[in-house]
């Protein structure tokens, strides 16, 4: 339910294969996912739901912390899943305030090595994608990469140290070039979704122009104005 794009598509991928049964959750006008609405596609036979902390188009940001505990109080036995991929670097993320099973990261978002994490919940399932390689409690067969791990783990440091003064940069710069959209197009820009919640980095807009080439107005526009 309203996961990420390479998620969506390996649920679509089981789900015409008829592994599972896949409910696709839609947002609103303004982007946002409402609580009534994701719960009331559960049934008693939902075994896992998905949803993202941070979209990455609109920066639109999910009240997980609400969802799960509207699941969890309507269905306890489904397990919550929260991409924060978008979130980690701009925003505070705290899995116990989020209430999940598992949260997936990857470093490249807050500039660590490309490589991903899933934190899981004490006592919450978790199978290994393959098999093997009981040093690994038998979760994965091989080695650690340690450079990478230790490199995660550095970016991540660095991250919630400055999180604050960078969130404060990022939503700055994305003030200002919403602004200057503004006074340049007019009424011919749209800001998408700019009342709802959104990450301090990420900024969605449409340009209603005719044969619009949104990368020749900006370069002319904004830049050398």
């Amino acid at each position: 339910m309203t996961p990420s794009a390479f998620m969506q598509d390996t649920l679509l991928i089981r789900s015409l294969q008829g592994m599972i049964r896949l409910t696709e959750v839609p947002v609103n006008g303004s982007g946002c996912l409402m609580v009534e609405n994701f719960v009331a596609a559960c049934t008693p036979n939902t075994k896992l739901v998905s949803v993202m902390l941070a979209n990455n188009e609109t920066g639109v940001l999910f009240d997980v912390s609400c969802i799960s505990q509207a699941v969890k109080n309507a269905f306890p036995e489904i397990l919550v899943h929260t991409d924060a991929a978008q979130a980690i670097g701009k925003i505070p993320v705290d899995v116990e305030s989020l209430g999940v099973d598992y949260l997936t990261v990857v470093g490249h978002k807050f500039y660590g090595p490309r490589v991903g994490a899933l934190y899981h919940r004490a006592g919450a399932p978790l199978l290994p994608l393959f098999y093997g390689g009981g040093q690994e409690h038998s979760l994965r067969p091989g080695t650690q990469n340690t450079p990478m791990i230790a490199g995660l783990g550095a970016a991540a440091d660095i991250a919630s140290r400055n999180l604050y003064s960078e969130s404060c940069l990022m939503q700055q710069c994305r003030d200002h070039l919403e602004t200057r959209l503004r006074e340049t197009f007019g009424d011919k820009v749209v800001i998408n979704c700019a009342q709802s919640p959104r990450l301090p980095n990420t900024s969605n807009f449409a340009l209603l122009l005719p044969n619009c080439r949104s990368g020749d107005y900006l370069i002319k526009e904004i830049i050398f104005t």
